[in-house]
C-alpha cells in the first residue's frame, strides 16, 4: 500500500510556470528590498526582504522556495562578496519548508531553525571567517532578529492577504487548528512584531541620542583644537610681521635683532634676513656659509615679493638643522623710506604644535598643509609627515555637511569607522579631528544584546500567558461543545460552565438548553405522529397489498395472486410429495344472466360464487382466485384424487341446486358451472401454463359435454400426461 505522506510530499514538489513566476517575481521584489536596507545604527541594517522569500517557503513548492531563496540571496552574496548569505537564506528556506509542511507554524518554525542551526552555523562560520571580530555574538543575534522579524512579517502578511490568491499554486497541506492554537498563534504574533517595532524605535532613538551628543562633543573638541593651531601659527605669524616692521636696516644691528627674536619662541629652528636681491644677508643661529647664498627662487620669497603681507609654506623636512617637519613663514621687512627691502623668515618646529593641540584621549587629528600632505596627525593613525592624503574619502553621514563618516583605510592604520569634522586653518590647512565609531558601537551592541534578552524573556512569558488565557478562554467553548454533544435527558441537569466563562457564553448555554429541550419535546411530539403516520401506512399499505391481490368485486385472490403464488404451491407439493389439484370454474351462459337480469344481478352471482368456493374450500392453503370474467380457479394442496373429486363434485352441486341470486323483481336466479380440472404431481409440468392449459382442455371438454359437468384428469403417478379423468353430470334443477 502506498503511503499517503509520500504522496502527499511528491505533491508538494510539483513546479508549475506559474508557481515558478511566482517564485522568481518573490525573490527578485526581495532582493530590491535588501538593497535599501533598514538602518539600525552605525554600519548594522536590517534586510526586511527575506519576508518575501518566507512568503514563497509558506505557500509554494520546495523547488520554487529554494528559487526565491537563491534568486534574493544572490544579490546579498554579489554585494558583501561572501557566498555565506545565499547559503544561509537557502538553509533557511529548506528546512523551515520541511518544519511547514509537516504542521509547524512559519513562525514557529523559522524561530527553531535560528535557534537550533542558523546562529550555532553562523557563529561557527564568523568565527572562521573574521576570529578577531569583537561584535561577533552581535553579528549572530542581529542576524537571528532579522530572521525571526521577516518570518514574523509574512506571517502577518498570511493573515492578510486573501487565500484566494494563493489557491492556483498552494501546494502546502492545509492543517485544521484548534481555536486556541490560532488565537495563540495570532497573539503572539502581534506581540513580538510590537516588541520588536518597540525595540528597534527605541534603540534608534537612543542610539541616534548618543550620535547627537558625540557629535556635538566631536564640535566642541574640534573648534578647541582648531583654536589651539590657530594661536600656534598666529604666534609666529603676529611675531615674523611685527619683526618686519622694526628691523633696522644695519646689518649688524640686523644680526643682533635678528637673534633675538629668535630666542622669544622656543619652536623656531632657523631664521633668515634676505635682501630685495634674495640674497641672504643675516642668519640665526650665525652659518657665516649662507651668507650671500640667494633664496630668490624660494617660494617664501616669491609671494612676498609678490606683494603678500604674510606666507605660509607647506610642511617639509628641514636641511642643515636637523630633519624636523618644519614650516616657512615669511614677511616684508621694510627700509626707512617704507619700501620692501627684502623678507625676514623662520623656520618653525611643528612638532611643538603637538603639544598644544590637546585632543580628547578616544580622539584622532590630521593637520594637512594646502597640498594634502600630513602636517601632524595622532599616532594611532600611523601616518608619517608629509605622507599625501586624497581627499574626499567618506560618505556624508550628518545634516552639518562638515560631519563625515568614513572607513579609514590605506595609508590609515585603523581599519574602522570614525566621525571626521573638518576646520579650515587657512593658508589652506585643514584640522580634521576624528572619533572613532567603535565605542559607540560596542555601546549599542551591547544595549540592543540587552534588548534581546529583555525581549526573548518578554515573548516567553507573554507566550506563556497568552496560552494560559486562551485556554481559559476557549475552555468553557470546548466544555459547552461537549455538553452539546452528548445525548439530551430531559431529568439530567446541565452543568454550569466554569468560573472564567464569559457572560456571553453562560447565556449561549443557557439558550442553548433552552432550544435543546424544545427539540425534545418536539421530537418527542413527531415521533409520535411519525408513529401514529407509520400505523397508518401500515395499514393502508396492508389494505393495498389485499387489493392489490384480491378481486375488487368478488374478494376473490386476483390472477396476480395466482400467477405469484402458483410455483411456491408446486414446489411445496415437490418436497411434500403430495399431488396438486388445479381446477377452472366457469359459470354456464353468464352472458344470457347479464343480459337478462343486468350487470348488477351478474355482479351478485359472481359474489355469492366465490362465497360457495370459500365455503367448501375453506382449508388455509386452498387457493381460491378470480381467473377472469365469470372464468375462476381453484388451486387444492393435501387433497387425495376421491376427495377431490368428492369436493368438486359438491360445489357443482352447491351451485346448481340453491338460487344464486334474486332479481330486481325478486325471482330467485339458479346458475350451472362447468369445472375441468387436473390433478397431478410437481413433477408433470415446471410451466405453469402447461398445467392451466390441461386443466383448460379438460373445461372445454366438460362444456362441449353439455355443461353443468366436472371434467378431472388424474396424471398423479403417470409419466405422461395422459392419466384417467372422471365425468360426472347431473341434471339442471329449473329455478
Amino acid at each position: 500500500m502506498t503511503d499517503p505522506r509520500s504522496g502527499a510530499l511528491a505533491a508538494s514538489l510539483v513546479k508549475s510556470p506559474i508557481s515558478i513566476l511566482l517564485a522568481v517575481l518573490l525573490g527578485g521584489a526581495a532582493a530590491l528590498i535588501n538593497a535599501w536596507p533598514l538602518p539600525l545604527f552605525a554600519s548594522a541594517q536590517l534586510m526586511l526582504g527575506a519576508a518575501l522569500v518566507m512568503l514563497a517557503v509558506s505557500r509554494l513548492g520546495l523547488v520554487e522556495a529554494l528559487l526565491s531563496a537563491a534568486v534574493a540571496g544572490s544579490v546579498i552574496a554579489w554585494q558583501w562578496q561572501h557566498p555565506l548569505p545565499l547559503l544561509l537564506l537557502m538553509l533557511e528556506a529548506a528546512v523551515v519548508w520541511g518544519l511547514c509542511h509537516r504542521g509547524v507554524l512559519l513562525l514557529y518554525a523559522d524561530a527553531a531553525f535560528w535557534l537550533l542551526l542558523g546562529m550555532p552555523l553562523l557563529y561557527v562560520a564568523v568565527m572562521v571567517i573574521a576570529p578577531d571580530d569583537p561584535s561577533l555574538t552581535f553579528v549572530v543575534l542581529k542576524q537571528g532578529f532579522n530572521g525571526l522579524i521577516n518570518a514574523a512579517i509574512a506571517s502577518l502578511l498570511l493573515l492578510m492577504l486573501p487565500s484566494r490568491w494563493w489557491r492556483r499554486v498552494c501546494t502546502q497541506p492545509l492543517f485544521k487548528r484548534g481555536f486556541r492554537e490560532k488565537i495563540s498563534y495570532v497573539t503572539v504574533l502581534l506581540l513580538m512584531l510590537i516588541s520588536m517595532s518597540t525595540m528597534l524605535i527605541y534603540s534608534s532613538y537612543l542610539i541616534n541620542s548618543q550620535q547627537q551628543l558625540l557629535l556635538t562633543q566631536l564640535q566642541q573638541d574640534g573648534n578647541r583644537i582648531a583654536d589651539n593651531a590657530h594661536r600656534f601659527l598666529g604666534r609666529y605669524l603676529s611675531l615674523t610681521r611685527s619683526a618686519g616692521q622694526w628691523l633696522p636696516n644695519d646689518l649688524a644691528a640686523q644680526q643682533q635683532q635678528l637673534q633675538q627674536l629668535h630666542q622669544q619662541l622656543p619652536q623656531w629652528l632657523t631664521m633668515l634676513v634676505a635682501d630685495r636681491t634674495g640674497n641672504v644677508i643675516a642668519t640665526s643661529p650665525l652659518r657665516p656659509e649662507l651668507l650671500g647664498v640667494s633664496v630668490a627662487q624660494r617660494d617664501y620669497f616669491i609671494e612676498v615679493l609678490a606683494g603678500a603681507d604674510q606666507y605660509v609654506s607647506g610642511a617639509f623636512q628641514g636641511q642643515g638643522f636637523g630633519d624636523e617637519i618644519i614650516v616657512a613663514i615669511s614677511a616684508p621687512w621694510f627700509d626707512e623710506f617704507g619700501q620692501v627691502a627684502g623678507i625676514i623668515e623662520g623656520s618653525v618646529d611643528l612638532q611643538g604644535m603637538v603639544e598644544v593641540l590637546d585632543p580628547a584621549p578616544d580622539q584622532f587629528y590630521l593637520i594637512t598643509d594646502g597640498q594634502q600632505r600630513v602636517v601632524v596627525a595622532s599616532e594611532q593613525l600611523g601616518l608619517k609627515p608629509l605622507t599625501p592624503i586624497s581627499a574626499g574619502q567618506g560618505q556624508l553621514l550628518h545634516p552639518d555637511s562638515l560631519v563625515q563618516r568614513r572607513q579609514l583605510t590605506a595609508p590609515f592604520a585603523l581599519a574602522e569607522e570614525v566621525y571626521q569634522i573638518d576646520y579650515p586653518l587657512g593658508h589652506g590647512w585643514t584640522l580634521q579631528l576624528m572619533q572613532p565609531l567603535q565605542p559607540i558601537m560596542a555601546q549599542a551592541q551591547q544595549q540592543f544584546i540587552i534588548g534581546l534578552g529583555i525581549l526573548a524573556l518578554g515573548l516567553l512569558v507573554a507566550v506563556a500567558v497568552t496560552r494560559r488565557l486562551c485556554g481559559l478562554l476557549t475552555s468553557p467553548l470546548e466544555q459547552l461543545a461537549r455538553q452539546m454533544a452528548l445525548p439530551y435527558h430531559p431529568e439530567q441537569s446541565q452543568r454550569p460552565l466554569n468560573s472564567y466563562a464569559a457572560k456571553e457564553l453562560q447565556l449561549l448555554q443557557s439558550e442553548l438548553t433552552s432550544q435543546r429541550r424544545n427539540l425534545y419535546a418536539y421530537q418527542q411530539q413527531l415521533e409520535q405522529q411519525v408513529a401514529a403516520r407509520t400505523k397508518e401506512l401500515s395499514e393502508a399499505n396492508a389494505q393495498l397489498k389485499k387489493l392489490a391481490m384480491r378481486d375488487g368485486l368478488t374478494e376473490a385472490f386476483n390472477r396476480r395472486y395466482f400467477d405469484i403464488s402458483f410455483e411456491s404451491y408446486r414446489q411445496h407439493s415437490m418436497r411434500s410429495g403430495q399431488p396438486l389439484l388445479l381446477a377452472m370454474v366457469d359459470i354456464d351462459h353468464f352472458k344470457s344472466v347479464n343480459d337478462c337480469f343486468g350487470h348488477l344481478v351478474g355482479d351478485d352471482c359472481l359474489r355469492t360464487l366465490v362465497q360457495r368456493m370459500n365455503q367448501l374450500f375453506s382449508r388455509e392453503n386452498d387457493l381460491v382466485a378470480r381467473y377472469g370474467g365469470e372464468e375462476f380457479v381453484l388451486l387444492v394442496p393435501y387433497v387425495g384424487f376421491e376427495a377431490a373429486q368428492q369436493m368438486l363434485e359438491r360445489l357443482r352441486l352447491l351451485v346448481a341446486e340453491k338460487p344464486i341470486a334474486v332479481s330486481e323483481q325478486g325471482q330467485p336466479i339458479s346458475i350451472t358451472i362447468s369445472i375441468g380440472a387436473v390433478y397431478a404431481d410437481a413433477r408433470f409440468s415446471k410451466r405453469q401454463a402447461r398445467w392451466l392449459q390441461r386443466a383448460d382442455k379438460a373445461l372445454y371438454e366438460a362444456k362441449q359435454a353439455g355443461r353443468n359437468r366436472v371434467r378431472l384428469y388424474n396424471l398423479a403417478n403417470h409419466d405422461n400426461d395422459v392419466g384417467s379423468h372422471m365425468d360426472s353430470q347431473a341434471q339442471l334443477h329449473s329455478s
